[in-house]
C-alpha cells in the first residue's frame, strides 16, 4: 500500500466540515435551515457540502456545482446572511431549461427557511373520543 499517513485528529477535523445533502426536484440542498442551489440536473443525487470558515461548497463526484460566503450570527452557529453566490458551469445539464418568458421572474440561489412552528400536543388514546359505538351482536341459542 501507499499514500500518505494523517493522524485521526486531522481526519476527524477535515470530514467534519462535510455533509452528504440530498438535491430536490428544483436542484437545492438544505443546510442549516437555508436552501442552497446546486444543480437542477441532479435532482435525487447525494451531494456533498463542505464547509470551510465562511466559505460553503457544494460538490457532486468531482465537480464543483456552486460556493456561497456566508455570514454568522454572533453565536457563530447560526447563519445570518449568504452572499457572492457563485454557479459553475457543469457536465449535468438539467433536463428541461429555463423558460424565457420567466426570465423577469426574481430568483435567489441562496434562501432563507421559515423557522419550524412549535409542536402541537398528540391527542392521547385515553383522550380520543370513538368514532362510533359497536353494538353486540345477540348469541345464538345452543340447544
Amino acid at each position: 500500500m501507499r499514500g500518505a499517513w494523517c493522524d485521526p485528529p486531522d481526519l476527524d477535523r477535515l470530514f467534519r466540515l462535510r455533509a452528504h445533502r440530498r438535491v430536490d426536484a428544483r436542484g437545492y440542498i438544505r443546510y442549516k435551515h437555508w436552501r442552497f442551489y446546486g444543480e437542477r440536473g441532479l435532482a435525487g443525487a447525494e451531494a456533498a457540502v463542505w464547509l470551510l470558515g465562511n466559505d460553503l461548497t457544494v460538490e457532486y463526484a468531482t465537480a464543483t456545482l456552486a460556493q456561497y460566503h456566508l455570514a454568522y450570527e454572533p453565536d457563530e452557529r447560526h447563519i445570518r446572511d449568504v452572499t457572492n453566490p457563485r454557479l459553475f458551469a457543469t457536465p449535468y445539464p438539467a433536463p428541461q431549461p429555463f423558460l424565457g418568458a420567466l426570465a423577469a421572474v426574481t430568483w435567489s440561489p441562496a434562501l432563507r427557511l421559515p423557522s419550524y412552528a412549535a409542536r402541537q400536543k398528540r391527542v392521547g388514546r385515553a383522550d380520543q373520543q370513538p368514532l362510533f359505538v359497536l353494538e353486540e351482536a345477540p348469541q345464538a341459542r345452543q340447544g
